[in-house]
């Protein structure tokens, strides 16, 4: 029976049951299960602009397991990581009416999610890398992108070795293997490196050459800036 107040009806049957007459109205209430909010799981693992959490648990009357349609929704003040929060719980399915919380005032916990973050580029072309050059990455929490408004990254170059890297004359990357390390910053994630090796390549020069071996061309052109040079005669 539901939780509630219900009427007795009482039926006598014995000799002389018609010389017999109640003299009140009886009922008798069956109480809701009480759940106790402090042994409910209040920590979240952050999932973006999501402030709800569903939680089930075991429904028990008198050591025994019940199947109701019964479980809570923890509802948070803010999507963010942080502790302590105020939440607000309720209960909800088809047999919400058979519990009550009980316990003290429930405070619960956004976690930071893991996400990993790798370069969405490993070659590169002499050329393609300055000193003031931004990377690109990927970063991603389980089978979802990680918006690049949820953190903030230094990268420093490295060679493979750990040594400082060269730069020509330019200002460009030489060629050769290198690595990044990362100063990663994050509120709401715990960002692991796994793929930062890159390789930087020669550019490749084609010539050809008029038939007196001289090429004649503007300094600035399109033509000059190209890394083919065509002359016709």
């Amino acid at each position: 029976k539901n939780a509630g107040s219900y009427k007795l009806y009482v039926n006598v049957t014995a000799e002389g049951a018609s010389n017999f007459a109640f003299y009140d109205n009886y009922y008798i209430t069956v109480q809701p299960i009480e759940v106790d909010t402090l042994n409910l799981d209040l920590v979240k693992t952050y999932d973006g602009t999501n402030r709800k959490k569903n939680i089930d648990f075991d429904e028990r009357i008198n050591d025994g397991t019940v199947n109701d349609d019964v479980s809570v929704t923890a509802v948070y003040p803010n999507s963010q990581v942080g502790e302590n929060y105020n939440v607000t719980l309720y209960l909800v399915g088809t047999s919400a009416r058979n519990y009550t919380f009980s316990g003290g005032t429930p405070l619960g916990e956004i976690t930071k999610a893991n996400a990993t973050i790798a370069l969405s580029q490993n070659s590169y072309t002499y050329g393609d890398i300055m000193q003031n050059s931004a990377f690109s990455y990927l970063v991603t929490s389980g089978e979802n992108s990680v918006s690049n408004t949820e953190y903030s990254v230094v990268a420093t170059i490295r060679t493979r070795e750990g040594l400082d890297p060269t730069f020509s004359d330019g200002g460009n990357l030489i060629v050769g293997s290198y690595t990044l390390s990362l100063n990663i910053s994050s509120t709401n994630y715990i960002i692991t490196p796994t793929s930062l090796d890159f390789a930087v390549t020669p550019y490749t020069l084609t010539f050809i050459f008029a038939t007196d071996g001289v090429y004649r061309t503007s300094y600035g052109s399109a033509e000059s800036l190209s890394s083919t040079f065509v002359r016709d005669y």
